[in-house]
This record gives structure tokens, C-alpha cells and sequence, in this order.
């Protein structure tokens, strides 16, 4: 990937980082969320109120953001280069001023509405979405309406209204969020009627979704034409139940999983924004617990990142999320700022020992993201006498290998002292920036 020029944009909207384990201690900062090169932000990857002041002077504050979307403008694409692919404008909801901040350029920010039920106008807004062909649907919460906004690739305008208060087909009480698919579809969580209306492109009405749903609030949604989805599965992912619930539904409604949030191993978690990522993984924010969960995409937990506080790998009430799947890039709003990263990987749970029954070393480990995988063997005078396997792409989870104590050549290995070295590179944008690299020793 190359190193993008979205810093500006970071500013206004910057996103994530490390992860933790419940219960689990990390002597090293975690990595399944890493910071972006310097090059790539000119070292920003927390924004915060000095930050928007200094872009935006006195036109507009954080006060309560809320959904985030994030993408690449196709007015923005130099079809001969790919250097500029990375560059996205990222779309903030600023519930508390009814208004919307977003990059105009990679070096400027805007502002779009002001409180009210007119055009242009917004009563504390909540979700967002957003496609590369500049259509902007924002959930107008207050207004019991979705507004439809058009991007040229300068700055936003108003395009019109998809809904009503009410609860017929095409009737809101309080939306609270929107999603996007690749063909234009779009999804609503219709939060005062309990249920999920899905549009076409040109606003019309096409479906009912319930599932038992109740009271559903964020959304997001991949389809089997997305171009950045590995799997090409189809599934609709909405929390629901006060956040206490995370539901992935097929394309028609039919309830295929759900999970509730103590399954994180927090007693008090709860469920904010969700966005789905290339690899069909669920991402999760958690207000109450500041930090960010990740799931599988079988809603399978795995690993959950953050703390409370403002500094590295830290948040404060964090909420909006939004993932560009092709790079990996995330963007996560918290209560006063917004951070940025890339999706990493993390290694834990590392066990090496000897296999008793057949005298063989057993490797076994948990990856949080897909990974390309070496594991070297290194012998105590600090040469490396074997490579198991090399740039092996392995996906996330529990992973074992066995060394059969024998070194390139075929030798058994001498007794003594070994050091195993585990290194894992995501395959998104940190792939060449960033890797993972864990040692552990084994007595033979």
C-alpha cells in the first residue's frame, strides 16, 4: 500500500489501536490495531478538540459524535495511479450541533446543517453511510426521517428525504443508524418500530426485516457482490436489546446468530456502532467498557482491545466505527476526538513443550487476524538451525505446530536450550510496515 496522505482527514476523524484479552496480561502493547507509519499521518492518529479548532476555528465543536463512515470518492480516483487509493474521506456525525463534519480535500475539513426539520437541517442525528459514487444517508433521528445527501468530491448538498414519521412501510420512529450495499440498498434500523427497512437505490421500499429484533440501533451489512470481501458471505450485523445483543441475519431476515454481550467476558459490557471488515469479521464498540470487541464472522468472540483513558491504545466512550475493507483502515469517534488506525495482528496464548508421548515440540498459539506466518528455530549460541514454515498465510485463531527436534540438515537437535520465533504479518496495509514477532524457550 502506499503511504497515503489521508492525515488531514485523521484529524477531524482519527481511529484505533491496541488489543486486550480479558484477564489477560501483556508484557508489550498489543497489536491485533496498529498505528499507521508516520508517513501516513504525519505521526496524528488521535484527534482531538485543539485539532478540530485549529481546522475549523469556532464553526463547529465535538459535541456527542456519533456514526462514522469512510470512503474513497471515485472523483477523487486518478485511474492511471494507485498511490492515491488510500486517500478516503471520512463522514463524522456531530449529534449534539446537528451537524456533520467530513475531509472536503486531504488537506481541509467541512461542516454540513445546522439543528432544525428543513433542508440541510438535522435533529440530533446518530448513524451514517456513505458509497464511492458520493450518496450520503444520514439517520435523522429526531426528524423520524433518513436524509440523502451527494458528495461531487468538494463538499456536500442536500439530495432529499427517504421517510416519514410513522410505522407503515416506509415510516420511522427514531432510526437510529444506516448501512449501504454494494448495490445501492439501503438498510435502516427503524428503532421505535423494532425492525430493519431495506430501500433501493432510488428510495422505494423493497422489505420488513424483524427477526425478533428489539428496538435495533447500528447496523452493517455485506453483500455476495461486494468487491472487498474475501468470503463473499452475505449477512446483515445489528445490535439490538439496549446493546446488549449482537444479531447477524441473512440478506432476507432469517436469525442465523446471536450473541450476548457478557459473551466478551465483561460483566457490563454493552454494545455500540458495528462495521464489518474484509475478512466478514464483526467489530463492536463498547461505551461502558471504552474499548473495542471483535468477533468472527460466525459472531465467534475473539480478542477485545482497549482501556479508558487518553493516551496510546486508550479511549473515552468510544462509538462510531467505520472499516475501509480493502487496507484495513479504521476509524473509531469517542467522546471528544476520534483516532485512526490499521488492523494488525496479535499472537497470544503461546505455549511451546516438549510432546511427551512422541518427543516431539509442541507450538500452539491464537492469532486475532489472518496472518502470514514464519516460525524459526534458533539454538542458544543464537543460529538458526530450522524454519517450520515461511510467510504461511494462516487464518485467525488457535494454530499448532510441531518441530520434530530436527534441524535443516535432518540432525536430531542437541539437548539443551531453543528459542522458537513466531512471526505473524497481517495481510492489510500494515503488511511490510508491521509484524509480530514472539519468542519462547524450550529445553530439550
Amino acid at each position: 500500500m502506499p503511504a497515503g496522505r489521508v492525515a488531514c482527514a485523521l484529524l477531524s476523524l482519527s481511529l484505533l489501536t491496541g488489543i486486550y484479552h480479558p484477564g489477560e496480561v501483556h508484557s508489550e502493547p498489543p497489536t491485533t490495531l496498529v498505528f499507521p507509519t508516520f508517513l501516513h499521518t504525519w505521526g496524528i492518529h488521535k484527534a482531538t478538540s485543539l485539532h478540530l479548532f485549529m481546522f475549523l476555528g469556532l464553526k463547529t465543536k465535538f459535541n456527542d459524535p456519533q456514526g462514522l463512515a469512510a470512503v474513497r470518492l471515485q472523483t477523487w480516483d486518478d485511474p492511471a495511479s494507485q498511490h492515491d487509493d488510500d486517500e478516503l474521506t471520512v463522514y463524522g456525525v456531530n449529534s449534539g450541533e446537528h451537524n456533520i463534519i467530513y475531509n472536503t480535500s486531504m488537506y481541509s475539513l467541512g461542516v454540513y446543517g445546522q439543528e432544525g426539520n428543513g433542508s440541510g437541517r438535522f435533529q440530533n442525528p446518530l448513524g451514517i453511510a456513505a458509497d464511492e459514487q458520493g450518496n450520503v444517508y444520514v439517520a435523522d433521528t429526531g426528524n423520524h426521517r433518513v436524509v440523502h445527501l451527494y458528495n461531487s468530491g468538494k463538499e456536500l448538498n442536500w439530495a432529499g428525504i427517504v421517510g416519514s414519521q410513522g410505522d407503515g412501510p416506509g415510516h420511522f420512529l427514531s432510526p437510529c443508524d444506516v448501512a449501504l450495499d454494494s448495490q445501492g440498498h439501503l438498510y435502516v434500523t427503524d428503532t421505535g418500530n423494532g425492525r430493519i427497512q431495506v430501500f433501493d437505490a432510488y428510495g422505494h421500499f423493497l422489505q420488513e426485516i424483524k427477526a425478533d429484533l428489539v428496538s435495533p440501533r447500528s447496523i452493517a451489512v455485506i453483500d455476495s457482490q461486494e468487491r472487498w470481501s474475501y468470503y463473499g458471505e452475505p449477512y446483515i450485523c445489528v445490535v439490538d436489546s439496549g446493546g446488549y445483543r449482537l444479531n447477524k441475519l441473512a440478506p432476507q431476515g432469517r436469525l442465523l446468530k446471536r450473541v450476548k454481550s457478557q459473551e466478551t467476558g465483561l460483566s457490563k459490557a454493552r454494545f455500540g456502532y458495528v462495521a464489518i471488515d474484509y475478512y466478514g469479521n464483526a467489530w463492536v464498540t463498547d461505551p461502558e467498557n471504552h474499548c473495542v470487541h471483535k468477533f468472527d464472522r460466525h459472531l465467534n468472540y475473539i480478542v477485545s482491545f482497549g482501556k479508558k483513558g487518553k493516551g496510546d491504545r486508550e479511549f473515552f466512550s468510544p462509538r462510531g466505527l467505520a472499516i475501509w475493507r480493502r487496507f484495513g483502515q479504521v476509524f473509531v469517534a469517542e467522546k471528544e476526538g476520534a483516532q485512526y488506525y490499521w488492523v494488525g495482528v496479535d499472537v497470544l496464548r503461546v505455549e511451546v513443550g516438549q510432546n511427551s508421548g512422541e518427543g516431539k515440540v509442541k507450538i500452539r498459539f491464537f492469532l486475532t487476524e489472518r496472518a502470514y506466518l514464519t516460525i524459526d528455530i534458533w539454538d542458544d549460541r543464537g543460529e538458526k538451525i530450522k524454519t517450520l514454515v515461511t510467510a504461511k498465510e494462516e487464518p485467525l485463531g488457535d494454530r499448532k505446530y510441531l518441530w520434530d527436534r530436527r534441524d535443516a540438515a535432518g540432525n536430531l537437535a542437541a539437548p539443551g536450550e531453543y528459542r522458537v520465533k513466531i512471526t505473524a504479518e497481517p495481510t492489510y496495509s500494515s503488511y511490510h510496515y508491521f509484524q509480530k514477532v514472539v519468542e519462547k524457550r524450550v529445553k530439550l
